[in-house]
């Protein structure tokens, strides 16, 4: 019996052995997790910063983009981590407890055989009954668990054992996929969400760029209506004075006496030139309205342009600082 107790206390302490380093292993596990867990609270709070600023971009820009929607996509994948993570972490505690439990069931059975093995040492040492106990043999009865029973009971313990043990190494095992997986979706989202931020910011410069070249395209042609309208002014003033010589010809002519006041090739000459003169200033002065009304269009075209240029200009001050807002991932 004695032989028994002691292969079975080895059996329990072996056991015993295993379970507290499967124990250890799972603490470790579980400071994996719950690192990985932590790691997540930087990276969403970058996240809703990016968010926070782009909201600030102008009412006009302020469209769900690409962008956009790559933020929400790695907002999502790290909210989705934490849950994973928590409900990882969760299920560690509750098998560590389980641990904790068959550990302290095996010091218990240990500690119970170790004691049967020195009462049995003991035992084998009496070789001389004590007074007064050779009438209490006949009321002695036998102990409260049958052999069968005994051996069961450490067997079971063992078992049990054995069972959460395999249980916990299958979880840290997931717990590790976990932590991987979700730093995979989360790396694999980030590097969408760089790649079209740079293809906005892309967009944005290529888009103001075009814009600056409009508008210095506006001014030259702004300028070049200036110099034509100018042209045009001078020539119609010039025009208006040799109009006003040719009146003053005209006016003088007729002062002569009326026997003298004919039609003649002079005051035909006159007249013709004036008439001449008239129609040029005319058409001078048509040219300058049209030269108005275009440096109106113009002016006009322009001012849209320089107002879509300082919205895109904003919009790209604020795409180029977010890349200073890093979103770092792992734990």
């Amino acid at each position: 019996l004695a032989r028994v107790s002691s292969s079975l206390e080895s059996e329990a302490s072996r056991q015993l052995a295993s379970t507290q380093e499967e124990l250890g292993r799972l603490e470790i596990s579980m400071a994996e997790t719950e690192a990985a867990l932590q790691s997540k609270n930087t990276p969403i709070q970058r996240v809703e910063e990016w968010l926070a600023r782009r909201a600030e971009r102008p009412q006009s820009e302020a469209i769900r983009d690409g962008v956009e929607m790559a933020i929400d996509a790695l907002s999502k994948a790290l909210r989705e981590s934490v849950v994973l993570l928590q409900s990882t972490l969760a299920a560690q505690a509750s098998e560590a407890k389980r641990l904790a439990s068959a550990a302290a069931a095996l010091s218990a059975d240990i500690a119970d055989k170790q004691a049967a093995i020195d009462i049995d040492s003991t035992t084998r040492s009496i070789e001389h009954a004590r007074s007064g106990s050779r009438q209490e043999w006949q009321y002695a009865s036998k102990g409260p668990v049958v052999a069968p029973e005994w051996r069961g009971s450490t067997t079971s313990i063992c078992g049990a054992a054995r069972q959460v043990v395999a249980v916990s190494a299958r979880l840290r095992g997931k717990a590790a996929q976990v932590v991987v997986e979700c730093a995979r979706t989360e790396a694999a989202a980030k590097k969408e969400l760089l790649r079209v931020h740079a293809l906005s910011i892309n967009r944005l410069r290529a888009t103001v760029a075009e814009s600056q070249q409009q508008i210095a395209q506006l001014d030259d042609a702004l300028a070049e209506l200036g110099r034509i309208k100018a042209s045009a002014e001078a020539a119609m003033a010039e025009k208006e004075d040799a109009c006003a010589v040719t009146t003053d010809r005209l006016n003088t002519r007729n002062q002569r006496p009326d026997r003298e006041r004919v039609h003649d090739q002079a005051q035909m000459a006159l007249q013709n030139e004036l008439r001449s003169l008239t129609s040029a200033a005319h058409e001078l002065a048509r040219q300058i309205q049209r030269c108005s009304d275009d440096e109106h269009r113009l002016a006009s075209a322009k001012a849209k342009v320089e107002e879509d240029l300082a919205k895109k200009e904003a919009f790209l001050q604020i795409e180029e600082e977010l890349i200073s807002i890093d979103i770092p991932l792992g734990a």
